[in-house]
């Protein structure tokens, strides 16, 4: 019994030390996070009053996403505001604001990448709706 389980371990050393060294457990590993890359379309200087619609496209690993699944934030909203559908700016006053936008879908790329864009609001213009 004892010589037979001393094969076994003498079999199953080698064995595994193959594995590792071929990578073949590499392939039971989770894909690692895609190169995501944002691309912001809208104005970033606004005057005060101004409403400015936005598109944002996202790409991973050069395949642009059909539906993306974001988070649109403004970190500043004394000076800018988003509509309260999300898809336009509206600059309250003048002042700088930053415009955070992260996508939620991780599943796709294993983390929640992010960007912000910078908005510069100059007065002049009318009052925001």
């Amino acid at each position: 019994m004892v010589r037979y389980q001393r094969l076994r371990w003498i079999i199953a050393a080698p064995l595994c030390a193959l594995f590792t060294t071929c990578g073949v457990l590499d392939v039971f590993e989770t894909p690692g996070p895609g190169a995501v890359t944002f691309q912001y379309a809208g104005q970033t200087d606004l005057r005060t009053g101004d409403r400015a619609a936005f598109a944002v496209t996202v790409q991973v690993d050069g395949v642009e996403l059909a539906a993306p699944r974001l988070l649109v934030e403004v970190v500043d909203s004394a000076a800018v505001a988003l509509t309260p559908t999300g898809d336009s700016l509206v600059a309250k006053k003048p002042g700088q604001a930053d415009l955070y936008i992260r996508l939620e879908q991780s599943l796709l790329i294993g983390e929640y990448p992010d960007t912000t864009v910078r908005l510069h609001v100059t007065g002049g213009g009318g009052q925001p709706p």
